[in-house]
């Protein structure tokens, strides 16, 4: 994923917990937030609660294996932008990524 982010010339942190989520939030806030479902200590839920308090417009997209249904279904409700099996993701990661990026996603809610 690194590499794709790079060729897009747009920054990357990789974090493996909300509470790192939060620390490098603190240090620089993010236009996109990446969830792979599969990270152990990662509840997608408390992820997008928190991301939603801090009123901003990031974007969250939430990527999992295609056998874990329920995993998938839990991201879609609990508010992600978009959520991907992670073989779509993989295959169409560059195309998600600029989407994602087209959009002015760190303006503050109510802010033209």
């Amino acid at each position: 994923m690194s590499g794709v982010v790079e060729a897009l010339n747009v920054s990357f942190k990789s974090v493996s917990s909300t509470d790192n989520l939060q620390l490098a939030w603190s240090e620089s806030p993010a236009e996109l937030i990446v969830v792979d479902l599969t990270l152990p200590g990662l509840d997608v839920e408390e992820v997008v609660q928190w991301i939603h308090a801090q009123q901003t417009r990031t974007m969250v997209i939430a990527f999992g294996p295609h056998v874990q249904l329920k995993t998938l279904e839990r991201a879609e409700q609990s508010g992600c932008d978009h959520v991907y099996v992670r073989g779509e993701f993989f295959a169409q990661m560059r195309n998600i990524l600029l989407q994602a990026f087209a959009h002015d996603t760190t303006r503050k809610d109510g802010e033209n």
